[in-house]
């Protein structure tokens, strides 16, 4: 069984009567591991975002007409489209299989944060009591593993359907589309996942991200995940979560397709940064520094894809577990002395750095976005009334730190 409720220490221990045992934790441990998880990190979106962006560019360079405007048609399907679709209760869908309930057994420990959670009268409790899961929920060791290969299944279903609604619209391409997809698609041989797609979609747990290259894609992308979602029998959150645009938040990161830039918002960068002064201070527990490490996985455009920004950061966790301390220790940064030079880093690379172009994912390091305390950007519709013609004038626009874009859309 869990010794507690967060789940160490993970020894076994001396029950009451005497008789030694050995929490479920530790048992799970022992059982074959699962396949690591395989997840989907921002600067890999990004890239798939800029090789849609470069089609839908040179479509939109190659429909100029004689008056220098772009074709309103070519531009609607021109444009990337970012999407967001949540999962409800993510976790709670899986049902255990009988023989596995065992594993998801826990002891609570009555403490007054859990008497009040579980709503029962307090003379109900005494040291503690029992409680048999049926389904995955969350706080156990293999949830996210087995959650996450699912997720990446749910992706395959959707790409399954996307194909056959984008079938119509690829064969019907013409231009440099055309010969776009002709390339990628000679590519296939060389990849698992098919090349020659006007879309990408990833899950990262319970959260699915795409990019769709222009509104009809984008509104195929949508049926498809519905229809993927009614024929296996995964629930969607309420369509009120769902974000659908040129720029969607995702990963601890808000992706802006339309300026090819990805920021960071003001209080991850403080949380993270605050996180590391805890840490040089000696005050941090292990858990906490896993949570700061989840964090500048996706942070690492902010210093380019350097990957030796990252090189040895997990081995304070790992001599926690040759030490036999658990989470809730503290880290003691006096052992990882090799490890300041690269936390300080991170720590002004927080508070001076509050978003990347896409190129930083290619490890671009040109023209960074630094030294400023945060990123404004503004957009919205319009609409002029008419002047010295009868047709009102009415588009999109916006500006980030100087640079502005406007678009007329056609009446």
């Amino acid at each position: 069984r869990t010794t507690d409720n967060h789940s160490d220490p993970l020894e076994a221990f001396d029950d009451a009567d005497g008789i030694s045992v050995t929490s479920l934790n530790a048992s799970n441990k022992a059982q074959p591991a699962d396949p690591p998880e395989i997840k989907v990190t921002v600067p890999q979106i990004v890239r798939d975002i800029m090789v849609l962006r470069h089609v839908g560019d040179a479509m939109q360079s190659r429909s100029q007409t004689m008056d220098d405007k772009p074709d309103p048609h070519i531009v609607g399907e021109s444009t990337v489209i970012l999407g967001k679709f949540d999962m409800r209760f993510f976790f709670d869908q899986f049902v255990l299989a009988v023989q596995e309930q065992w594993k998801y057994h826990r002891f609570l420990r009555a403490i007054p944060g859990i008497i009040e959670k579980s709503r029962l009268p307090a003379d109900k409790w005494s040291a503690g009591t029992h409680v048999r899961h049926h389904r995955l929920g969350f706080g156990g060791r293999r949830n996210s593993r087995i959650a996450q290969r699912f997720a990446n299944l749910f992706v395959e279903i959707v790409n399954s359907y996307m194909d056959a609604l984008e079938h119509p619209h690829l064969s019907a391409a013409t231009g440099y589309l055309k010969k776009w997809l002709n390339v990628r698609r000679s590519m296939n041989v060389d990849h698992r996942q098919r090349q020659d797609r006007r879309h990408c979609a990833s899950m990262y747990t319970d959260d699915l991200l795409s990019a769709a290259l222009g509104n009809t894609a984008a509104a195929n992308f949508t049926i498809a995940v519905y229809l993927a979602a009614e024929n296996s029998g995964t629930i969607l959150a309420q369509v009120y979560k769902l974000e659908m645009g040129v720029a969607i938040r995702g990963l601890g990161c808000t992706i802006y397709a339309i300026f090819a830039v990805v920021s960071v918002p003001a209080h991850k960068r403080l949380d993270g940064a605050e996180k590391i002064a805890v840490l040089l201070a000696g005050k941090s527990t292990y858990e906490a520094y896993e949570k700061l490490l989840g964090l500048l996985v996706h942070l690492l455009m902010l210093a380019h894809m350097d990957p030796s920004e990252l090189e040895d950061m997990w081995k304070p966790l790992a001599y926690m577990v040759r030490r036999r301390q658990g989470k809730q220790n503290v880290l003691d940064p006096s052992h990882h002395v090799h490890l300041h030079a690269k936390w300080t880093r991170w720590g002004n690379r927080l508070l001076t750095s509050p978003a990347a172009t896409f190129t930083a994912a290619l490890g671009d390091t040109r023209n960074p976005i630094a030294s400023v305390p945060t990123v404004h950007m503004y957009g919205d519709a319009f609409r002029d009334p008419p002047k010295l013609t009868k047709h009102y004038t009415a588009g999109l626009g916006g500006f980030c730190e100087g640079d502005y874009w406007h678009y007329t859309l056609d009446p």
